[in-house]
């Protein structure tokens, strides 16, 4: 979307950016989410989503491709 690319949203559905993201480091960034220069980029759902469903959502993402 527009707003994906303004902001520099990773597109999922592309084979390399999938072959990328580690299952450690999604999981990790979903509960953390991400801070990058002082600014948040995406918020921490630690609070929201149970690991069950952290993994669930990773397992999701790798049928984009």
């Amino acid at each position: 979307t527009k707003m994906g690319k303004k902001v520099d949203v990773k597109d999922y559905r592309d084979p390399k950016v999938q072959a990328e993201m580690k299952e450690d480091k999604a999981v990790k960034i979903i509960k953390e989410g991400i801070n990058e220069k002082g600014k948040e980029r995406m918020k921490p759902y630690s609070d929201k989503l149970s690991d069950e469903e952290i993994k669930a959502l990773i397992a999701h993402m790798r049928t984009f491709k």
